[in-house]
């Protein structure tokens, strides 16, 4: 949206291209926009960053095998305010805002995301929950900064999202499957979960980042019609489901809990199988895009091409 503005810019940060590859090449001028992606753990450190503007779209539990609290783990994040250039713009989700009023912050220069005063395109991602809420904070910041609006509407409407991001994978026998590896964290499963129109039969599970896993079963129980966890955090997590009064089958193998929930799913059609772990990958797999990738190929195994829409 920055370039169809006109202005040079380089997307960097915590997954892709770091910001010291742009800072030691080319890219480096004057002129140019760095849109970074910072996560706490870059934020601990954040001697030498001069922040021009500030997104914090929105805080919640995750990396506590980090942090000694949840108050710590925010703590982190809030150093990039201390970043911020004289009269740079900040625009945070309502839950940060709350959170910060709590600390007592001086609340004069953050401002909370805006409706969007635009229709988009149906088919645009930003049409709906969650992403919607992402263009907000966007749209808020691009005001501030007295870019055109039009512009980035322009590339909302056009936008995809990368791979493993709460994707349709198919839809088979009256089963859609669903593949958003990308949600490592509770607040990422839950909002994969409230987006499915259909019943939810649900894949969770993997490696603990810390967190009141009781909670987020408690949150998602009421919302789930069954319940297939796998991985290191699968026996902690199952008894916590169960206890909620979800149907509950555990496994070890990731794959395993995919193909017993393809089976059992396709009893209960229309009903919607989601892969949105809400933990990370790393007990079986390098990474959630591989975990994405076993997911995929495995629901592409059990259908015919002609089946596939």
């Amino acid at each position: 949206a920055l370039c169809r503005s006109g202005q040079a810019a380089v997307a960097v940060g915590n997954v892709g291209h770091a910001f010291s590859e742009a800072v030691c090449g080319e890219a480096n001028q004057s002129t140019t926009w760095a849109v970074c992606e910072l996560s706490s753990f870059q934020a601990e450190l954040p001697d030498g960053l001069g922040l021009d503007a500030l997104i914090w779209s929105n805080f919640a539990e995750d990396h506590l095998e980090r942090y000694l609290s949840f108050d710590d783990y925010f703590s982190a994040k809030a150093n990039l305010l201390a970043c911020l250039r004289e009269g740079a713009p900040v625009v945070v989700g309502p839950d940060v805002y709350t959170r910060l009023q709590a600390r007592g912050d001086a609340m004069g220069g953050y401002s909370l995301p805006e409706s969007v005063g635009a229709e988009l395109s149906p088919h645009s991602v930003f049409a709906q929950l969650p992403q919607s809420l992402n263009l907000e904070l966007a749209y808020t910041l691009w005001q501030q900064l007295g870019l055109n609006v039009r512009d980035l509407l322009a590339v909302a409407d056009r936008f995809a999202l990368d791979a493993h991001r709460c994707a349709r994978v198919g839809r088979l026998r009256g089963v859609e499957y669903w593949d958003d590896s990308k949600a490592t964290n509770f607040h990422a499963a839950e909002a994969a979960i409230e987006r499915m129109r259909l019943p939810v039969h649900w894949i969770g599970g993997g490696s603990a980042k810390g967190g009141d896993v009781v909670g987020f079963a408690q949150r998602i129980a009421p919302k789930l019609e069954a319940a297939y966890v796998y991985g290191a955090v699968g026996v902690v997590l199952g008894e916590a489901l169960t206890a909620a009064g979800v149907r509950v089958v555990r496994f070890d193998r990731f794959a395993d809990a995919v193909y017993a929930a393809a089976e059992s799913a396709e009893s209960a059609a229309p009903c919607a199988v989601l892969m949105s772990p809400g933990f990370a990958s790393f007990d079986q797999f390098l990474t959630y895009s591989e975990r994405g990738k076993s997911f995929i190929s495995i629901v592409l195994s059990l259908m015919e091409p002609a089946s596939l829409n």
